[in-house]
């Protein structure tokens, strides 16, 4: 399924780990801060820097997260977008390395 897919590909990643966010999501972290989290199969939410929030919310494929002013949301409504939701827990992922790397 699709949760199995995501969780997949983020958990071979280096540093990575998995646990519950609230109410019953499952969050992903790099080196304990946050990369993003997963609602059932259906939203990610991840915060993300000023500058890409903005150009992944022009883009037109998210957005914004209603409870977080950094975040965007992405509904995953098809397995065609499984793909887009693991490139941008990826570019979280990528971000969140480069500042928190020794």
């Amino acid at each position: 399924g699709t949760f199995f897919k995501i969780n997949r590909a983020l958990t071979s990643l280096p540093g990575i780990s998995k646990s519950r966010h609230l109410y019953g999501s499952v969050e992903w972290r790099y080196r304990g801060k946050a990369i993003g989290h997963i609602h059932g199969n259906k939203v990610v939410d991840i915060a993300f820097p000023h500058e890409v929030r903005r150009r992944l919310l022009e883009e037109g494929r998210t957005v914004p997260n209603r409870h977080s002013p950094a975040g965007i949301s992405f509904y995953i409504q098809a397995q065609k977008d499984i793909p887009f939701a693991i490139e941008l827990l990826m570019l979280s992922y990528q971000i969140t390395k480069s500042k928190h790397s020794v």
